[in-house]
């Protein structure tokens, strides 16, 4: 681990059943918009420090899961903002007809995973959604002060499943449920090093023209390319939800994840990471456009049940909303949203286009669960680009990118693992993220899930331009190369057992990309 690394460490009826019993109302005198100060965010090792906090969380979610799911307050209608699944709303229906009344199409099912919206909207839109769930939960405890906890996983000795969160293993504990990976839910397993990895914090743009692989945020592109995730949306989110959730858990599928209260305090450290990123200095926004950060695409209930819809810049800076965390510093200076100078932004709505090149294909590979697997893609370059320009299509001040794209990935159940990517990792070279040849992870939560179609077929596009500039590249052929790791080990850090991989890419795809505007 690098230095900087650890600064950044240290510094259907059954379903509604599941959710809640009975539904009578949950009467507050709190008023929701208190301009009081909040106790700071802090890790949940600190937070379970005080009994008393710990009683008002499970106060706080033990009131939202007695309400109808039709109330907005509701434990089933903040689970169903995130995604939800269409049986599980028939159920609810069945025992609260006002669930038909809901408008589901404002409210239910926004997550930024499914392709309506860019892979760059994840963070913000999950802060947004954070702060809305954390006034309505705090109204709820009877506490005016309450603050989400977060799950400080990057820290070693804390990768296990909170213990508040699995003991007592009953209905009588509102923060447990049983559809998780039952290592975690036992307390024999934790969390991998590779799944709670801390490489996206080194990137240091926050949007991307090509590939989010590369870049902390994501990409503005709106549902032309979804596997364009950003570094930190692949790990430690995906594979942290992939942990814990496992082959059938709630947290392993984007449509159920949100009704697993272990979903909060993971979330809430994303936010966190994002806060440490944000303040360390030498990040910027990349490529943007001022009509992104205006724009007003999402609805929120706020505790007092007004419906908020505020610009995306409204959640650039956690300070505005009343939020902060026990390790930020005070000189910590956010990135302003821009208001002014518009940035082109090419969206990579190219790579489909005219304007990009096939440069080679490879058929299928079957994934497996322990070993690494490797694919040769033979590459036309000099035919295809022209061998005139061909030393220098892929110069390091060029527009042109080479994106690999892993596409008509087919899975049975998600695996226990996730993969490390490669491109030309030369023999007897160990695998090492923070290598040269490391392009990404594959990740696959979100991959196929049910209400989150994904166009022309699932699939994760990676930006290898670094590789075609190194010394020696052969604009013939590139190695692909698939590095297991396991989501979770046990308890003493051990080898997990991996599930056998069901995992399939259909095609790995080379293509140059003209980025230029």
């Amino acid at each position: 681990m690098s230095i900087d690394r650890r600064r950044f460490v240290r510094t259907g009826l059954s379903a509604v059943a599941l959710l809640g019993g009975g539904f009578p109302a949950v009467a507050s005198t709190l008023p929701a918009s208190a301009a009081v100060p909040v106790m700071p965010r802090m890790s949940l090792e600190e937070f379970v420090r005080d009994p008393n906090r710990v009683a008002d969380l499970r106060k706080g979610v033990d009131a939202m899961k007695a309400r109808k799911p039709s109330h907005p307050d509701s434990w089933f209608f903040q689970g169903a903002i995130h995604a939800v699944r269409a049986d599980w709303i028939a159920d609810a229906a069945k025992v609260d007809p006002d669930v038909n009344k809901v408008d589901q199409a404002k409210f239910w099912n926004q997550c930024p995973h499914n392709p309506r919206y860019g892979s760059a909207d994840f963070l913000l839109w999950h802060r947004a959604y954070l702060h809305y769930f954390e006034g309505i939960l705090r109204k709820a405890s009877g506490n005016p002060v309450l603050s989400l906890p977060y799950w400080n996983y990057p820290v070693a000795a804390r990768r296990n499943l909170p213990e508040i969160y699995r003991v007592p293993a009953s209905s009588a504990n509102p923060l447990f449920i049983t559809q998780r990976v039952a290592a975690m839910n036992a307390g024999t397993g934790q969390l991998s090093p590779g799944a709670v990895s801390l490489d996206a914090l080194t990137k240091k743009v926050f949007f991307g023209t090509t590939s989010g692989a590369d870049v902390f945020g994501g990409l503005i592109a709106i549902g032309s390319e979804p596997g364009n995730k950003g570094a930190i949306e692949r790990v430690p989110h995906d594979t942290v939800h992939g942990g814990v959730g496992g082959a059938t858990g709630w947290m392993g599928s984007v449509p159920t994840a949100a009704f697993d209260p272990i979903f909060w305090p993971h979330h809430t450290e994303i936010d966190h990471l994002f806060t440490l990123w944000d303040c360390v200095g030498q990040v910027n926004w990349g490529p943007y456009q001022v009509s992104w950060f205006d724009a007003k695409p999402w609805f929120f209930h706020d505790a007092d049940g007004q419906v908020q819809n505020n610009p995306r810049r409204y959640y650039v800076d956690n300070a505005s909303l009343n939020v902060r965390y026990d390790d930020q510093k005070p000189t910590c200076t956010p990135l302003p949203a821009p208001r002014a100078v518009e940035h082109p932004v090419n969206i990579l709505q190219r790579f489909a286009s005219p304007q990009a090149v096939r440069l080679g294909s490879s058929s299928g590979v079957h994934l497996s669960a322990s070993v690494p697997v490797s694919r040769t893609v033979t590459l036309a370059t000099r035919q295809r680009l022209g061998a005139a320009n061909n030393a220098v299509t892929f110069a390091a001040n060029s527009p042109r990118k080479l994106i690999l794209e892993v596409g008509e990935i087919t899975f049975t159940t998600p695996p226990s693992v996730a993969y490390d990517v490669y491109v030309d990792l030369p023999p007897g070279t160990p695998p090492d993220r923070e290598g040269p040849y490391h392009v990404g992870t594959l990740t696959f939560f979100g991959l196929g899930s049910e209400g989150m179609p994904m166009p022309n077929g699932p699939g994760e596009l990676f930006d290898i331009s670094r590789i075609a500039r190194r010394p020696g590249f052969d604009p013939a052929k590139l190695q692909v190369t698939f590095v297991p790791f396991d989501l979770v080990v046990t308890a003493s850090g051990g080898p997990g057992t991996p599930r056998e991989s069901t995992v399939t890419v259909g095609t790995l795809d080379v293509r140059a990309v003209d980025t230029a505007p």
